[in-house]
């Protein structure tokens, strides 16, 4: 099964998609401020959905699917 990414919108095995909240402005701020990784633990530690895929290309230095 294959789905797209959602920056780049190439197909990929869904098994390599790695899932992002959607960038709101104070998700923004934060991963301007204190990088990628705060910003993804401050989504989580507030219950944001983590509904946007993204290929390894596009993600950042926090993907984590093999």
């Amino acid at each position: 099964m294959a789905d797209h990414c959602a920056k780049c919108r190439k197909v990929v095995p869904i098994e390599l998609l790695d899932a992002k909240p959607m960038m709101t402005p104070h998700l923004r701020q934060i991963e301007a401020k204190e990088g990628q990784r705060a910003m993804l633990s401050f989504a989580a530690d507030h219950g944001i959905d983590f509904d946007r895929l993204e290929c390894k290309d596009c993600y950042g230095p926090e993907y984590c699917t093999p």
